[in-house]
C-alpha cells in the first residue's frame, strides 16, 4: 500500500501539496513481516510493479490548472537498489468543442 502526503515549496513561496494513494505488488510469496523486521533482512534486488493515483492541490494561482485534475502512476520500485521510477500522466479527458 502506497499513502504519502508532502508539502513542496518553490519559488515565491509557492506552495503544492501531494497526495499519493495506490500499491506495490509484492513478491510472490511475499516474505513473512517477521523475516522483513529482523534488521539484518535484505530486500532482493528485484523491480517491484506499482500503480496508483496523485492529486496536487495548490493555491498558486499561476498553477491552478494542478488542481483540475487527478494524476494516475505506474512504475517499479527496488528497494534493494534503493530506486523509484514513476510515470504520470492526467486522468482528466480533453474536450473538443
Amino acid at each position: 500500500m502506497v499513502d504519502v502526503r508532502q508539502l513542496f515549496s518553490g519559488e515565491g513561496g509557492r506552495t503544492v501539496a501531494t497526495e499519493v494513494h495506490g500499491y506495490v505488488a509484492a513478491p510472490s510469496p511475499a516474505p513473512p513481516l517477521e523475516e522483513v523486521a529482523d534488521p539484518a533482512f535484505v530486500w532482493p534486488d528485484a523491480d517491484l510493479p506499482m500503480h496508483g493515483s496523485v492529486v496536487l492541490p495548490t493555491a498558486a494561482p499561476e498553477l491552478q490548472a494542478l488542481n483540475s485534475t487527478v494524476y494516475g502512476f505506474t512504475g517499479t520500485v527496488n528497494v534493494g537498489r534503493g530506486e523509484l521510477r514513476v510515470r504520470a500522466h492526467s486522468l482528466a479527458r480533453v474536450l473538443v468543442a
